[in-house]
């Protein structure tokens, strides 16, 4: 999705949105002196970071830009938003690098630190989230400091927090599914109100190794199918385990996600130049058995762990990129087949090209197809943040066009219960509905940033309740053009082997 979707999960009542990440990339600096999560803080890393960015973000684009859209995921160690300890620097810093990835063109994913842990001599940052209501309430109000950061409020495309299931606080059964799910719920409500973007609640390889045998229960430190429904979508790190496929299908069958929710990372090393161990004996077929699965479950979303994951000169056991910066890896090089990279987005010294949708007469002119002259002649003006508590109120749904998507152009509808349109247009005895269907649909139209008309609502069906989108069928007796069949689909065949 492009940057205009920043507000997709409240337009879709944060349940069912089409959260679609594919060829993501977990982010960090190449060519740094050492190796820690604190570089943002250590002030000569910073300035490493700051002279080789550029290069960096060029290296994703050419590698791993999708056809659709580049996205990134951020780690953002959540205590460093404390004002109390380490001031205003850490939100200045990571306002920094969020605004270069936006002014890129590429979607953040915001990722917060897990609370209860820290390796970088931290002595406050020991949190009990599940079961202490203030460290709970200082977390979150660390969170809710970055993202209502005016540099970074509207720049983020989706925000993640790393599961508390590893935590000493949730091992051996300390912590149930009741208390996660109200966590989580927690979390979600806040990401909702503060950021407007949907919450990816986060579980790593472990959730999925609880899938034994028949796989009769899901659960690892009351992670579960049902605690993870209080999301809008999951980020899940995995390799090629033998209990992932099934895993999946049990996370499926047991909530309320479908496919499209879904973002698998692979976690899968770089075992023929450390000693991480492959599962099954090479690089080249873990990547491709783990892509097969993937493909099998019917999954649309996937990213990579990660960018480099060293300092120049140290290990680099799960890196797509050398430390030094100079090219992939060899893992990174099949990664980067599997991202069939698109036209590259433009470098952050290009401004976006300015809106230039006007009124047209000609429906076939909008590049969207009406089904009348009429419905060719509606308007609708609202910014996604004025359609935001219009979506909380239930007078409007919206979802993505399934079938119908073009790519970068039209990938979301949005539908009004009541528009005055529709009821102009019935006053004036140009439509063919009866009093009381007022409902009329429009798409977005990515580059312009335009609203472009659709169709009645009632002539679609696409909202059976507010609290229920549905995706447009595949039927063409709709209005609207088909997109290509083989758009933000993963290659049918495993990359070439390197």
């Amino acid at each position: 999705m492009s940057r205009s979707m920043l507000l997709l999960p409240l337009l879709l009542s944060f349940a069912h949105a089409d959260l679609i990440f594919e060829g993501t990339v977990w982010s960090a600096p190449t060519r740094l002196s050492s190796w820690s999560e604190r570089w943002m803080m250590n002030d000569t890393l910073w300035d490493t970071y700051l002279a080789v960015r550029d290069d960096d973000l060029q290296l994703l684009r050419e590698n791993f830009n999708h056809s659709r859209y580049l996205t990134v995921i951020l780690y953002f160690p959540t205590y460093l938003a404390s004002e109390l300890h380490v001031g205003s620097k850490g939100i200045d810093r990571l306002a920094s690098v969020v605004e270069h990835f936006y002014n890129a063109n590429t979607q953040v994913i915001l990722f917060f630190g897990r609370p209860d842990f820290d390796d970088s001599g931290c002595d406050h940052c020991d949190a009990d989230i599940v079961h202490d209501p203030s460290s709970r309430a200082s977390f979150m109000a660390n969170m809710r400091r970055v993202l209502q950061d005016p540099r970074i409020f509207g720049h983020l495309h989706a925000v993640s927090v790393y599961w508390m299931g590893a935590s000493h606080y949730c091992t051996n059964d300390r912590c149930s599914e009741d208390e996660i799910a109200n966590l989580t719920t927690a979390l979600t409500q806040l990401i909702h109100e503060e950021a407007q973007v949907p919450h990816l609640v986060h579980v790593d390889g472990p959730f999925w190794e609880s899938c034994l045998g028949d796989c009769l229960a899901l659960n690892v430190g009351g992670y579960t199918p049902t605690s993870l429904s209080a999301g809008d979508g999951v980020l899940a790190e995995s390799w090629t385990q033998g209990t992932l496929p099934n895993g999946v299908r049990k996370l499926l069958q047991d909530s309320k996600f479908s496919p499209i929710n879904i973002t698998l990372i692979c976690d899968v090393p770089n075992c023929y130049m450390s000693d991480k161990l492959c599962s099954t004996g090479s690089v080249e077929s873990d990547i491709s058995t783990w892509f097969g699965w993937h493909k099998e479950l019917g999954l649309r979303s996937w990213a990579v762990w990660n960018f480099v994951d060293g300092p120049v000169g140290g290990a680099n056991d799960y890196g797509d990129v050398k430390t030094d910066g100079s090219g992939l890896t060899r893992k990174g090089k099949i990664y980067s087949s599997y991202a069939t990279p698109g036209p590259l987005s433009p470098p952050p010294s290009t401004p976006p090209p300015p809106p230039s949708l006007t009124p047209a007469a000609d429906p076939h002119s909008w590049g969207w197809t009406q089904s009348t002259l009429q419905i060719a002649s509606c308007h609708e003006t609202k910014t996604w943040k004025d359609v935001v508590p219009l979506a909380i109120s239930g007078q409007v749904c919206t979802g993505g066009l399934g079938s119908q998507l073009q790519p970068g152009l039209f990938e979301v509808w949005l539908c009004f219960h009541d528009h005055p349109c529709s009821r102009q247009l019935q006053a004036l005895a140009l439509s063919p509905l009866t009093d009381g269907d007022y409902g009329m649909c429009f798409v977005f139209h990515e580059q312009n940033k335009s609203w472009v008309p659709w169709e009645y609502g009632a002539k679609l069906h696409l909202c059976e309740s507010s609290s229920s989108p549905r995706v447009p069928p595949s039927d063409q007796t709709l209005p609207g053009p088909t997109p290509p069949e083989t758009a933000g689909v993963l290659p049918e065949t495993s990359p070439p082997p390197m």
